[in-house]
């Protein structure tokens, strides 16, 4: 996730060590704060999205088994694009 930071807001903006001075200590972001933000996330989503064939490309879902999930979105990676 770092090295997305530094590709999204560069070298020189601060945001990267700002995000690992808090985030390094705690050992990363606990479980209950990742699905309550994926849970807000995706309802927001959905409230805006008006086509709801187009929910399952953008909601954010789990893949694997219990407690060894990993998260994401169902795009193919050479449409994904971070400025």
């Amino acid at each position: 996730m770092v090295k997305d930071y530094r590709r999204a807001y560069g070298p020189s903006s601060g945001r990267v060590e700002e995000f690992l001075r808090h985030w390094e200590d705690k050992g990363g972001i606990d479980q209950e704060t990742l699905r309550q933000n994926i849970s807000k996330i995706n309802k927001t989503l959905k409230e805006n999205i008006e086509d709801e064939t187009l929910h399952a490309y953008f909601t954010i879902s789990p893949v694997g088994k219990h407690g060894g999930k990993r998260y994401g979105v169902r795009a193919e990676k050479g449409k994904i694009q971070i400025d």
